[in-house]
């Protein structure tokens, strides 16, 4: 018996100087985790949301013509699709830089900065993380100051309204307080803003700023809220031949930005009027407003003439924007822009 504890130590011995090699798991059957979506920068953020904005402006500028047509002489729609498209088809596309300019500087603003705002909001406690719909209320809150942030460019959407106003018949409500038409007194845009700013200094750069800001912040507020809320609805990422074609993002953005701006389409009729005017007093928000709904037979139905012509725009508009976004996040920066647009951390 001795001789056999014996060998069962030197055994024990040389196990411990030679241990055995470990069992070698093959990797080939389990598969690796997918690496982990990207997500966008600050910059990267205001590169796509002013590109997606220049391919927005080239398709929709015709018709938002036709609609502000509508707006500032209360005609039917194909009275201003005549004379915007067969009287004056040789200046279609007058007016078109300054919304280009306007538009590519407000998405990459409001992309940009609701990337910061919604960092800084995640990062912080206002609101716990485990809150029924905190996700939501933080992309309200954010895209809330992303609006306002757009209204330090209002002068390109001033400048566009003055070389968009035309011939036809003037509200009496932009009439007043000494308006004068702007029809011909400007030859292009950077002629509008030298003689706004040299005759009557940069507040008339900024005339209708109340209707701006409520405007900016209540669509900007619904549109990031909005996409939030329904983010859930889209394909998952592993689906990228669906996500890839982006069908799912136009849908989206159509289906939203035509929601939010037939809401706020009478705070786009209250702009127009008020930056119909050149010099004068100021006419508050409330003052425009009753003073249309009482020349429009006291109806507030009258507010939305042009509604459907601005709906169509706006899905067409919004679902570009959201398409064209989502695709350049993904060729351009390889990055997941669906859903909630948010910092790199």
């Amino acid at each position: 018996a001795r001789p056999c504890r014996i060998m069962q130590q030197q055994q024990q011995q040389q196990q411990a100087l030679w241990p055995r090699p470990a069992v070698s798991v093959s990797t080939a059957a389990v598969p690796a985790a997918p690496p982990a979506a990207s997500v966008l920068t600050a910059s990267q953020c205001y590169i796509c949301g002013a590109l997606s904005a220049a391919a927005n402006v080239s398709v929709s500028f015709p018709l938002n013509k036709i609609v502000f047509r509508q707006q500032l002489h209360y005609c039917r729609f194909a009275s201003a699709a005549k004379q915007v498209l067969v009287t004056e088809f040789g200046t279609l596309y007058r007016g078109a830089l300054p919304p280009l300019l306007q538009r590519a500087s407000n998405l990459g603003i409001m992309f940009g900065c609701y990337a910061i705002a919604r960092q800084h909001l995640d990062n912080s406690s206002l609101l716990p993380t485990v809150a029924k719909n905190a996700a939501v209320a933080r992309a309200v809150m954010a895209a809330s100051v992303a609006g306002a942030c757009e209204a330090a460019l209002m002068p390109f959407e001033r400048i566009q309204t003055l070389l968009q106003m035309g011939n036809g018949r003037h509200s009496t409500v932009s009439s007043a307080y000494g308006h004068r038409r702007a029809t011909n007194l400007y030859r292009d845009t950077f002629h509008a803003f030298c003689e706004l700013r040299k005759r009557y200094g940069v507040p008339e750069l900024y005339r209708g700023l109340s209707a701006v800001l409520l405007r900016n912040s209540t669509s900007t507020a619904l549109y990031f809220g909005l996409r939030e809320q329904t983010r859930h609805w889209l394909p998952p990422a592993a689906d990228s031949s669906t996500r890839s074609s982006n069908v799912c993002g136009f849908v989206q953005g159509a289906c939203i930005g035509g929601f939010v701006s037939t809401l706020v389409y009478p705070l786009n009729v209250a702009k127009s009027h008020m930056q119909a005017r050149v010099g004068g007093g100021y006419l508050s928000l409330s003052e425009v407003l009753s003073g249309l709904v009482s020349e429009r037979n006291g109806r507030l139905t009258g507010l939305m003439r042009g509604s459907p012509a601005n709906c169509f725009r706006a899905m067409l508009s919004w679902g570009v924007v959201t398409a064209a976004y989502d695709w350049l996040a993904d060729r351009l920066f390889a990055a997941s822009a669906c859903g909630s647009v948010r910092l790199r951390g």
